[in-house]
């Protein structure tokens, strides 16, 4: 991830990015990495999905209208596998935001969590290959498709074995 500025923890609302979308004047920063935070620009001299892709829409500006369209009252945007796509297959590695909020003091990055946040408090999970996934973390408040009680079933076939207590003693492998 880039280490300029930072994706926030606590996202706020898809709505209050909106204002945020109309500040955009689709510049092309987004889609650059702003020297000061890169130590090689080998790898990462711009936005990896948008170079990928090729199509406004996965770039930041494009997230930005994006997340207009879809607080719009009625919503501009339907929902469908292609918007998906665009959506999820972001890294968040922050490259947009690095440049942008120097710049314009914009937040690209976080305003793709904020996106991603709205779609699915709507029910929209990324992929069909992620509804388990989902579903497990609204029932168990984990990804492992279990309750929490059930997490460590899998140490008790181990009582034959003998394990080292790594509190106790020093263990190579934790």
């Amino acid at each position: 991830m880039a280490t300029g500025a930072k994706i926030a923890r606590n996202i706020r609302p898809l709505s209050e990015y909106r204002n945020e979308a109309h500040r955009c004047i689709r510049c092309g920063m987004c889609r650059m990495t702003n020297p000061d935070f890169v130590a090689s620009h080998k790898y990462s001299d711009n936005c990896p999905r948008g170079t990928r892709h090729m199509f406004e829409s996965f770039f930041g500006s494009g997230i930005y209208e994006i997340a207009r369209a879809l607080t719009a009252d009625p919503p501009e945007l339907e929902v469908n596998d292609r918007l998906k796509q665009i959506i999820w297959t972001c890294t968040v590695c922050g490259n947009c935001q690095d440049t942008c909020n120097a710049i314009k003091g914009l937040e690209p990055a976080n305003t793709m969590m904020a996106l991603r946040e709205f779609l699915v408090r709507k029910g929209v999970s990324p992929f069909k290959e992620h509804e388990g996934l989902v579903k497990s973390i609204i029932n168990y408040d984990n990804p492992w498709l279990s309750p929490r009680a059930t997490r460590g079933k899998w140490a008790r076939k181990l009582k034959d074995i003998e394990i080292k207590d790594a509190s106790k003693e020093k263990v190579e492998v934790l």
